[in-house]
């Protein structure tokens, strides 16, 4: 189902995304919160918040890339 995909590209997201107040990664904070706001859209979208259309892409869980 697509909004199922819709939470899993969301989750996904949020896990490559970095800890603010890790001096590590200082560098990354600017690409992290575009990827969060990336999300923040996504989300909305699934809850119906935003104008959008799903479309059934045809794949399912056992599909693989490349």
């Amino acid at each position: 189902m697509a909004t199922h995909d819709l939470e899993r590209l969301v989750e996904t997201f949020h896990n490559i995304t970095i800890d603010e107040d890790s001096e590590k990664y200082q560098g990354l904070i600017r690409m992290s919160t575009r990827v969060l706001g990336v999300c923040y859209d996504v989300r909305h979208a699934y809850q119906g918040d935003r104008e959008i259309e799903l479309v059934d892409n045809g794949m399912t869980a056992e599909c693989h890339l490349g």
